[in-house]
C-alpha cells in the first residue's frame, strides 16, 4: 500500500462517495508467465481502461483492493438491505458495489495519481549508481498467483461473478452507456472460448502451410478466404484491430515497467487466453451445477504471496517521507 494512499483517501473523502486507487502486480521474474500476465492485464486496465469507462458512463466498478468508501454511501446502501452492507450471494460484491453506487447517482472517482522520487539505480553496462527521477503511482501493488490453478481458480470466480450471477441479479438495467460497460464485461462469456478456437484455426493453417511448403506435390486445399470477399475484409479489419490492441496493451505496460516486459506482454498475452479459457469452462461448469441442484456456490479464497524481507527494501519509504 503505498504511504499516500490514506491522505489521497482524505483528501477526496466526503466529497466523493468511492475512490478507486489503480492496482498494479509487483514485477516478476519473465519465466513466470502465469503471473505476468496478470502484469500486462491490470497494466491496460487501469492505466487506460478504466479511465476510459470513468470518462464514458462516469461510473466504475470496485476492485475491492485500493477502494474506499463515504460513510454516506455505506450508510445508504447498508439500508437498502438492512444494515447488509455487501451482496452476500455475488463472489464479487465490490463489483456488484460499484454499481450500487451508480444507482444512487452516488459520486465516484478513479485516481490516477503520480509523484516524482528520486532513486538510485545501477547502470546496466557501467554498473554506476546514478540517481534517477521517476514517476510513482500512488496505487496497491500485490503479487498475483504464479501457478495455473490458482490463476484459474481465481479468474473463475471473476467470471462467475461479473458475467453469470452479476448477468442473473442486474439484468441490463441502466442507461445506454451502463448497458454498454455490462456488454463489454459480459462478452467475455463468449470470446474466451472463441480466441481459443482461433489459436486451433490458426495451427491448423500453419500445419498445411508447412507441410505444402516441405513437399509441394502434397494435396493443396481451397484457400479458406477469397480475397476481395466481404468475410476478406472483416478479417483485415479485424487484423488491424487486433495490431492496435497488442500495441496499446505493449504501451501500458512500457509505461509502468519498462520495455523488457513490455515485450512480453505478446507472448503473455497468448497464455492469458488460455487462463482466460479454462477459467471460463470452470464457471460455466460450477454454475450449472448451482442451477441444476440448487447447491450454493462456495466462495474461493486468492491464496497470496507476500514480498519477502529482500523485496521490501525497492518499495519502503524512509520515516518522515
Amino acid at each position: 500500500i503505498h504511504p499516500l494512499c490514506y491522505k489521497l483517501f482524505n483528501y477526496l473523502i466526503p466529497r466523493k462517495d468511492m475512490v478507486q486507487l489503480p492496482v498494479f502486480s509487483l514485477p516478476v521474474p519473465w519465466r513466470q508467465f502465469t503471473a505476468g500476465h496478470y502484469i500486462d492485464e491490470f497494466a491496460q486496465s487501469h492505466y487506460k481502461d478504466i479511465v476510459v469507462r470513468e470518462d464514458i458512463n462516469k461510473s466504475i466498478p470496485a476492485a475491492g483492493v485500493g477502494c474506499a468508501f463515504s460513510r454516506r454511501a455505506c450508510a445508504l446502501l447498508s439500508k437498502e438491505k438492512n444494515n447488509q452492507l455487501f451482496s452476500l450471494d455475488s463472489l464479487t460484491e465490490d463489483y456488484d458495489f460499484g454499481f450500487r453506487l451508480k444507482k444512487y447517482k452516488l459520486k465516484q472517482i478513479f485516481v490516477k495519481f503520480a509523484i516524482t522520487r528520486t532513486r538510485s539505480q545501477k547502470s546496466f553496462w557501467s554498473k554506476k549508481t546514478r540517481q534517477i527521477k521517476v514517476k510513482e503511482y500512488v496505487c496497491v501493488r500485490e503479487y498475483f498467483p504464479k501457478s495455473i490453478r490458482a490463476a484459474v481458480r481465481q479468474k473463475s470466480r471473476w467470471v462467475m461473478g461479473i458475467v453469470l450471477q452479476g448477468w442473473a441479479r442486474m439484468g441490463w438495467s441502466g442507461d445506454l452507456a451502463t448497458k454498454y460497460m455490462l456488454f463489454r464485461d459480459r462478452k467475455t462469456i463468449i470470446t474466451n472460448f472463441v480466441n481459443i478456437l482461433g489459436y486451433l484455426v490458426v495451427i491448423s493453417v500453419l500445419s498445411l502451410w508447412l507441410v505444402i511448403w516441405s513437399n509441394p506435390d502434397a494435396y493443396h486445399y481451397p484457400p479458406l478466404l477469397e480475397q476481395g470477399t466481404w468475410l476478406w475484409y472483416v478479417i483485415v479489419a479485424n487484423a488491424g484491430f487486433f495490431i492496435l490492441r497488442v500495441i496499446q496493451r505493449a504501451y501500458c505496460v512500457q509505461r509502468l515497467y519498462g520495455w523488457g516486459q513490455a515485450f512480453l506482454s505478446f507472448p503473455r498475452m497468448i497464455w492469458g487466453n488460455v487462463i482466460n479459457f479454462m477459467a471460463t469452462c470452470r464457471a460455466v461448469g460450477l454454475y450449472l451445477r448451482h442451477l441444476l441442484t440448487g447447491k450454493a456456490i462456495a466462495w474461493d479464497k486468492t491464496s497470496h504471496r507476500y514480498p519477502s524481507e529482500e523485496e521490501l527494501p525497492s518499495y519502503r519509504s524512509r520515516l518522515g517521507e
